[in-house]
């Protein structure tokens, strides 16, 4: 999928593009240019182009309603309004609408699923679809460092959504929409309205969710046949789950990676292959195991990728794993099948507290319980603890201060919007997940670094938090999800690894009613100190509409790590794989130097862990870290 879209006076042909695509539509004040997207023209003169797919129209009564195709879903929506379409469209799509009268709306689906990069130039607005296809380097004005400042310091190693590490170039921001008349053009946001939870939320949400999950399977998939990024967690066997109970196994596969990342630690994610198998048996369907080689292939898989890396703005050992999964879909697939991927599950649900990792414990019952202990903190019940300046009291608060040992955390803020602001930034914005994390902590960035960073992402993300109640927090974290985890490189490169293959790819749990019913779910249904499971809802579904072998879901859960604490992915990657002289080839000239301002970062830090790696020396897991996030950024490179 690839577009350009010029919006202003144009010219001149293809002025000052990087790269030639085919023209689709020419006026004087709008082109498009790119693959070829689903169009339709009406009766009226209206003309309408689509990139992406849309699978379905949710009515006011919450029902999915099937489109066999984004042609038919075109002709459907011609008639219908410009913000009614995007609110109750489902799928992941970018839509072109050129009036009859001159005017033309761009728009998204509702959660901005598709990137746009945004460049002005000679004059006029280019918006791509990813950044090589822009009028001018992308480097023109320099870098962003508080974009880089993020990409090095949270997990995902990407900007936020509106944000790239280039000056010169923007992105749409989640709910941004554009509209153009002639060659004036307005970039418009949509307001975001937080909602408190809903405390008589009961059996009748339980029931929509379910019906929501099956819905959403049922109009995204393919005849063909489907896919499912395998990992034989609960995420991604329920979708398994649900597409055999609507079409049966013949229709369905799984795909699963065997990560190989060194000699002496064999396959890293045994537990998570043999869960898998056991489930391909009891469905009856197949499943395909790929090799995640980076003990022996690493240096030619990041040579294949890199180009995609480099103009997605991408940095991760996921997205390689992603690269290397597609790759399979495509080569085996049996026509044109919908490949589904299980993530922003364990976000939208428990705010990423769900992998029974947050304390190791020989009872996996308590290691849930201690992901639910994380969630609370981030809670309406902690937060008035906060309020009523009684949080440092709370024996969980305490508990998990204890176990950060030397950590450094911050004081809270003496009124409560400032409050609501810190849990926003300690989720979103800190490397720690825990309340009041300090950003010291960060060891690449100095003092005004640190404070330049925080102040820019706050006043871009969270205005009008200061004025939400607790109540309503959670609806906050899922809305600001979608411009900061879910767009980064261990999510979106999912969907970015599946287009460049020509794949259709689906995640359910990013399903715009499912998404609504989790922003008011009360803390009592899983995210709080009660008693009821992680993923309540997920799980309730699995209870009572769709047949699902509970029983499988027992022993460690998926890496080594689960069974042996001290291991860690990215040593044995950066220390015994052939990755390693990658790695020391890549960093030996500290390249990163050329973009990263000393103003903001801390280049004597970042000389010395990168000095002591290459020699050799093993770094505790704190400067392994930061270590990857330098070489990740340099292994995918920049436009200079």
């Amino acid at each position: 999928m690839e577009f350009r879209l010029t919006i202003g006076q144009i010219s001149q042909e293809g002025a000052g593009c990087n790269r030639a695509l085919a023209s689709l539509y020419s006026s004087p004040h709008f082109k498009i240019e790119g693959s070829a997207p689903a169009s339709i023209s009406t009766l009226s003169g209206d003309k309408l182009f689509c990139y992406g797919d849309i699978n379905g129209w949710r009515d006011t009564a919450q029902k999915l309603h099937a489109y066999p195709s984004t042609l038919s879903a075109l002709q459907d929506i011609s008639g219908k309004s410009r913000v009614n379409s995007q609110d109750h469209l489902e799928g992941r799509f970018l839509l072109i609408w050129i009036k009859s009268s001159g005017e033309i709306d761009i728009y998204r689906d509702q959660f901005g699923k598709i990137d746009v990069y945004l460049q002005k130039a000679d004059g006029i607005l280019v918006a791509a679809s990813d950044l090589s296809l822009l009028p001018d380097n992308p480097a023109r004005d320099g870098y962003d460092q508080s974009a880089l400042a993020h990409t090095l310091t949270y997990y995902g190693h990407r900007p936020p959504k509106k944000h790239t590490i280039y000056k010169s170039v923007t992105r749409l921001g989640v709910r941004d929409t554009i509209s153009i008349n002639r060659n004036n053009f307005k970039i418009n946001n949509r307001p975001f309205t937080g909602q408190k939870q809903f405390k008589d939320f009961g059996a009748q949400e339980e029931e929509i969710y379910a019906n929501s999950f099956l819905d959403h399977l049922d109009a995204s998939s393919s005849a063909d046949g489907n896919a499912v990024f395998l990992s034989s967690g609960w995420d991604s066997t329920s979708i398994l789950a649900g597409l055999v109970h609507l079409h049966g196994p013949q229709k369905v596969r799984g795909v699963i990676g065997r990560m190989k990342y060194s000699e002496r630690s064999g396959v890293c994610n045994r537990y998570e292959i043999e869960r898998a198998e056991k489930f391909s048996e009891h469905y009856g369907v197949k499943i395909d195991i790929v090799d995640l080689d980076h003990l022996n292939n690493a240096p030619e898989t990041i040579a294949a990728s890199k180009p995609i890396f480099k103009k997605h703005n991408f940095q991760s050992i996921t997205g390689l794993n992603h690269y290397l999964l597609a790759q399979k879909i495509k080569e085996t697939a049996n026509g044109d099948e919908t490949n589904y991927i299980g993530e922003i599950s364990d976000g939208a649900h428990n705010l990423g507290f769900s992998q029974y990792a947050t304390i190791f414990h020989p009872s996996y019952d308590f290691r849930e319980y201690a992901d639910k202990m994380a969630s609370y903190l981030f809670g309406p019940t902690f937060i008035k603890q906060i309020n009523n300046n009684a949080h440092n009291q709370d024996p969980i608060f305490q508990l998990f201060k204890a176990r950060a040992n030397t950590s450094n955390f911050d004081s809270a803020e003496d009124n409560p919007g400032s409050q609501m602001r810190q849990m926003l930034t300690s989720f979103f914005l800190r490397n720690g997940r825990m309340p009041f994390w300090s950003i010291t902590n960060s060891k690449l960035l100095n003092a005004s670094g640190a404070e330049n960073y925080t102040q820019t992402m706050e006043e871009s993300y969270f205005s009008g938090i200061e004025n939400a109640d607790p109540e309503e927090i959670y609806s906050w974290y899922l809305e600001l999800y979608n411009s900061f985890h879910w767009q980064g490189s261990t999510v979106l490169t999912a969907h970015i690894m599946s287009d460049h293959f020509g794949i259709k790819s689906d995640m359910p749990y990013w399903d715009g009613q499912i998404q609504s019913l989790l922003k008011i779910m009360p803390e009592d249904y899983g995210r709080g100190l009660d008693f009821k499971s992680t993923k309540y809802l997920l799980k309730s579904m699995l209870n009572d509409r769709i047949p699902y072998p509970k029983n499988l879901q027992t022993g460690p859960h998926s890496y080594t790590y689960d069974t042996d604490h001290s291991f860690n992915h990215n040593f044995e990657l950066l220390y015994h794989s052939s990755m390693r002289e990658l790695a020391v080839d890549t960093l030996k000239s500290k390249p990163y130097e050329e973009i990263l301002d000393t103003n903001t970062f801390d280049l004597g830090y970042a000389s010395t862990i990168v000095d002591k790696y290459i020699a050799g020396e093993e770094l505790n897991s704190a400067n392994l870290g930061d270590l990857v996030s330098l070489y990740l950024l340099c292994q995918t490179g920049w436009y200079n």
